[in-house]
């Protein structure tokens, strides 16, 4: 059985499957959260927007040298 609307919240999505009569296979509801890669990078492209390869190699030479 398919519901009119998707609920937004776990107690709404919790109160549809107590009302139904018969087993539910599981419980979906929407959340408005940004996806785990837009919180992770933003607006930054780790493809487009990385360092050249010299400037990487420079970069982890520095991380390595003793000081």
């Amino acid at each position: 059985e398919i519901i009119e609307k998707i609920p937004e919240t776990h107690e709404e999505a919790m109160s549809i499957v107590k009302k139904r009569d018969k087993i539910s296979i599981g419980i979906i509801y929407k959340t408005l959260k940004p996806a785990f890669h837009e919180e992770l990078y933003g607006d930054w492209n780790p493809v487009v927007n990385r360092f050249s390869r010299e400037k990487r190699l420079d970069l982890i030479k520095n991380i390595l040298q003793p000081k």
